[in-house]
C-alpha cells in the first residue's frame, strides 16, 4: 500500500493544481476613443482686456493709421461702419480660440473704442464730476484727477494710440496750435466739453507721446471785500491796493491760471468812482467788469501784433481813444511784453496809473522750466516764468498771486520795487502770507503779515501833507 503523503507534499500538490485567474481582455479602440472624448480639454488663459484692445486696435490700423490719420477723416460714416466690422471681427476671432474671458463686457469694449475713434472718449465722463478741478491724462495713458486741491490717480486708463488721436482732435478744435521746436501744443475749447478749458500736446519729438490737461476755470467774486471774505487776501492788503491806484502806481498782479489774478484786476477797477474814466483792454469776446466809472472797453489784438503799430489794420485807433479820453486807469487783463509795452510806458509817464494782469507761477524774469526726467505718482508743476525785464522796469507795485499746495488760492506777497532804477526783479515786501501748519485734511493754515515796511509813494503822499492811515503797514 502506498503510504499517506506528508503535510508538506499535499500542500504542493494542491496549489499546482489550482485553477488560474485569466488576465483581463484589452479596452477595444473605439471605448478609447469615447473616454477620451470625455476627458475635459485643457485650459487657455484668457486675454487680459488691455491686450484684446491692443489686438483690436492693431486691426483698426489695418482699415486706417489710427497714429497718422487727421481726425476729420474720422467722420466718413462708410469709413466708421468698416472700423466697427474691424472690431466685430477681431472679437469674433479671440471668441473662437478661446482666449476672451468670460467677465469681459465685450458692448462695454465696442463702447469705448468707437467713441475714443470717433470723438473724446472718456474725457467728458472724466470732467463730468463738478468737483474735479483739473485732469491730466500723461502719454503712458494714466489718468490724474485733482480734486479739493489734492491729486488722484484715477482707474481709468486710456491707451496711448487712442490719446494722440483725441489729442490731435482737441488742437483742431483750438483752432490755433502752438508750434514749438519740439512739440506741437494746443490751447483752447471743445463743444463737448462745455466749461473747460482743454490744453496739452498732441505730439513733437520732445515728448514720448501726448499729453491732455482738462481744466474747469475757478470763479471768484470781483469784489475786493469779498475776496477777504474768501481768505484770497486781507483788507489791508485790499487798501493798499486802492491807494496804489489813487496814487496812479501802475501795478502788476501776476498768477498763473486759474488763480484769482484777473478777479483781483477787475475788483480793483470796480473801486473807480463814477467820475473817473479808464480804458480796459481784455480778450476777445470777453465783457468788462462792473464798475460805476466811465469804462471804454477794447479787445487785444493778436500776441505778436504792436497796439501802437501804424499800419492800416493794426489796432491803432486804441491809442486815438485812449488819448481822447485821458483816463486815470488803463487795466489790461492779459498783459503781453511785445504789444503793450510801448503803451504802458506812455500811459505811465503821461496820463494816469496802469493795472496789468500778467500770467506767470512766479514773479521772475522769463525763463524755460527744465523737465525731469524720472517718474512721479503727482504730476509736475506747470513751467515757470515771469514777465520781460523790459515790462518789469516799468512796474512800481507787485501783487503775487499763488495756487497754493492744498489747492487754495492766497496773495502771496505785495512788494515795491526796490528802486526806481536798477534790478527791475529786486523788490521790499510790505505784506506777506506766512503759512504756519496743515490741518489733518492737508489744508494749510496761516495768516496775512505786513513787514511794516512802507512804500515809498506814501511817504512822498506824506510828504505832500496828505493825510495817511500807516497803521495798516503794522499788523
Amino acid at each position: 500500500l502506498p503510504s499517506r503523503p506528508s503535510e508538506p507534499e499535499r500542500a504542493g500538490r494542491d496549489e499546482a493544481s489550482a485553477p488560474r485567474p485569466r488576465a483581463a481582455p484589452a479596452a477595444a479602440p473605439a471605448q478609447e476613443k469615447a473616454a477620451a472624448r470625455r476627458a475635459p480639454r485643457p485650459e487657455i488663459d484668457a486675454l487680459s482686456e488691455e491686450d484684446v484692445r491692443a489686438r483690436t486696435l492693431a486691426r483698426i490700423d489695418e482699415v486706417v493709421r489710427i497714429d497718422s490719420t487727421e481726425p476729420a477723416v474720422f467722420a466718413d460714416p462708410d469709413l466708421q461702419t468698416r472700423i466697427r466690422s474691424a472690431i466685430m471681427d477681431e472679437l469674433f476671432i479671440l471668441e473662437s480660440q478661446n482666449v476672451l474671458s468670460p467677465t469681459l463686457d465685450r458692448d462695454a469694449l465696442v463702447a469705448r473704442l468707437t467713441s475714443a475713434v470717433f470723438g473724446l472718449g472718456p474725457l467728458p465722463d472724466l470732467i463730468a464730476d463738478a468737483s474735479v478741478e483739473v485732469c491730466s491724462i500723461y502719454p503712458d495713458g494714466a489718468v490724474f484727477k485733482r480734486k479739493g486741491g489734492r491729486w488722484h490717480r484715477d482707474p481709468e486708463k486710456l491707451d496711448p494710440p487712442l490719446l494722440s488721436l483725441i489729442a490731435r482732435r482737441l488742437a483742431a478744435a483750438a483752432g490755433a496750435p502752438g508750434r514749438g521746436a519740439f512739440v506741437d501744443t494746443f490751447r483752447g475749447s471743445h463743444p463737448d466739453l462745455p466749461g473747460v478749458e482743454a490744453s496739452g500736446a498732441s505730439g513733437g519729438a520732445g515728448l514720448r507721446g501726448a499729453f491732455v490737461r482738462l481744466e474747469r476755470p475757478a470763479s471768484f467774486p470781483e469784489d475786493l471785500d469779498r475776496l477777504a471774505d474768501a481768505g484770497v487776501l486781507s483788507v489791508p492788503m485790499g487798501t493798499l491796493l486802492k491807494m496804489c491806484i489813487e496814487a496812479r502806481q501802475t501795478v502788476a498782479v501776476t498768477g498763473p491760471k486759474g488763480s484769482p489774478r484777473a478777479a483781483i484786476v477787475r475788483a480793483l477797477l470796480g473801486t473807480l468812482g463814477p467820475d473817473e474814466r479808464a480804458v480796459w483792454i481784455g480778450a476777445p469776446g470777453a465783457a468788462p467788469p462792473a464798475t460805476r466809472a466811465v469804462v471804454a472797453a477794447m479787445s487785444a489784438g493778436p500776441a505778436r501784433e504792436t497796439i501802437l503799430d501804424d499800419s492800416d489794420d493794426s489796432p491803432a485807433r486804441v491809442l486815438d481813444a485812449i488819448r481822447w479820453m485821458q483816463p486815470g486807469l488803463v487795466a489790461i487783463e492779459a498783459a503781453d511784453a511785445a504789444r503793450d509795452v510801448p503803451l504802458v510806458d506812455l500811459v505811465r509817464t503821461r496820463m494816469g496809473a496802469v493795472l496789468l494782469g500778467i500770467e506767470a507761477e512766479r514773479y521772475d524774469p522769463v525763463a524755460l522750466a527744465g523737465g525731469s526726467g524720472g517718474r512721479s505718482s503727482v504730476p509736475p508743476p506747470p513751467a515757470a516764468g515771469g514777465p520781460e525785464t523790459r515790462l518789469g522796469r516799468l512796474v512800481d507795485i507787485v501783487v503775487e498771486v499763488a495756487v497754493l499746495m492744498d489747492g487754495s488760492s492766497r496773495v502771496r506777497r505785495i512788494s515795491e520795487r526796490a528802486s526806481e532804477e536798477g534790478d527791475p526783479w529786486a523788490l521790499n515786501p510790505i505784506f506777506e502770507f506766512v503759512p504756519s501748519s496743515a490741518t489733518e485734511t492737508g489744508d494749510l493754515v496761516g495768516e496775512f503779515k505786513a513787514t511794516r515796511a512802507i512804500p515809498r509813494f506814501v511817504e512822498k503822499r506824506r510828504a505832500r501833507g496828505k493825510r495817511v492811515d500807516v497803521s495798516i503797514f503794522q499788523t
